[in-house]
């Protein structure tokens, strides 16, 4: 009974990227591209289908909310999904994200794993990450929040590739009680 209800949740509900072209490609069929965010609680998972309702967003766009708590290394995701050819060279820039009272923060501190970090040996990388026409692909990404106090922030993932741009607006409310060390102590 558990796995049936937690199945059925609309957010978990999954349609191939056939289908979602079948149904939703009227929206999208003049981009190279569709990216839409997720949650750390629900990853994409499948390369070949997409979570239906985040191309329901397409015709009710917004600003995306993630809940966070101060400290923590903060993690979602980015789908991408390559529309009507391959998408090579995909970018992910940041804004900065702003609350009130003056409060940012700062573009720097997010960072997109897939496309690059630092090695076991403390040397930079990038990566070139490219997707195959029809296919989906998860971009996790990383915020530092620490030292950031409590609040709501607003700011931006702006995706990039091929001469196309596409703005995931993000809300992230940031509450709770503190994460210590970042939240490595936790599995």
């Amino acid at each position: 009974a558990i796995l049936v209800s937690s199945c059925a949740d609309e957010n978990l509900k999954n349609i191939s990227t056939d289908e979602a072209y079948q149904k939703y490609g009227h929206l999208v069929s003049n981009k190279l591209f569709f990216a839409f965010p997720e949650e750390r609680e629900k990853p994409v998972k499948w390369f070949d289908s997409i979570p239906e309702v985040k191309l329901k967003k397409i015709v009710r766009p917004g600003n995306y909310v993630l809940d966070a708590r101060p400290g923590e290394i903060f993690i979602c995701q980015a789908g991408i999904w390559a529309l009507n050819s391959d998408v090579s060279d995909i970018q992910i820039e940041f804004s900065d994200f702003i609350g009130r009272r003056g409060r940012v923060i700062n573009y720097s501190r997010a960072t997109c794993y897939n496309l690059g970090g630092t090695d076991f040996r403390g040397n930079i990388f990038k990566k070139q990450v490219n997707i195959p026409k029809g296919r989906v692909q998860a971009f996790w990404i990383a915020i530092d929040l620490d030292s950031i106090p409590s609040g709501n922030y607003k700011g931006s993932i702006s995706i990039m590739a091929g001469g196309e741009s596409q703005i995931i607006p993000l809300l992230i409310k940031v509450s709770g009680d503190p994460i210590s060390n970042h939240g490595y102590n936790e599995g």
